[in-house]
């Protein structure tokens, strides 16, 4: 069941606005109730969302898995460094060169 999980997200990946249900099935070769089953869990556990046009589609969630730091965080530090236009703020998105305590560090005024 694994694998059938992981070439549903890799085609959700690939989807561009979104993916139907009748397009993922066709898509990856899978019973219509399988691929249903399977999106309706992941939709249930929040990591797709679904969109008004019926598309599915990878959630925040499923992002926020990949970093210690939540992704809020990570734009509005994007924003302060985008506003700022300060050469400290380029490896803020890099949390292993932290020099601080917090999830990114801004840089010395």
């Amino acid at each position: 069941m694994l694998h059938k999980t992981l070439d549903i997200l890799e085609t959700l990946k690939d989807g561009e606005g979104g993916v139907r249900l009748a397009d993922l099935v066709r898509k990856v070769e899978m019973p219509k109730a399988t691929v249903y089953r399977i999106l309706t869990t992941l939709e249930t556990r929040g990591y797709l969302d679904r969109g008004e046009d019926g598309g599915y589609r990878m959630a925040k969630k499923f992002f926020d898995l990949r970093r210690d730091v939540p992704l809020e965080q990570v734009l509005q530090q994007a924003a302060r460094c985008n506003k700022l236009l300060s050469p400290g703020c380029t490896n803020w998105w890099n949390p292993r060169r932290r020099r601080s305590t917090s999830a990114f560090s801004m840089p010395a005024r």
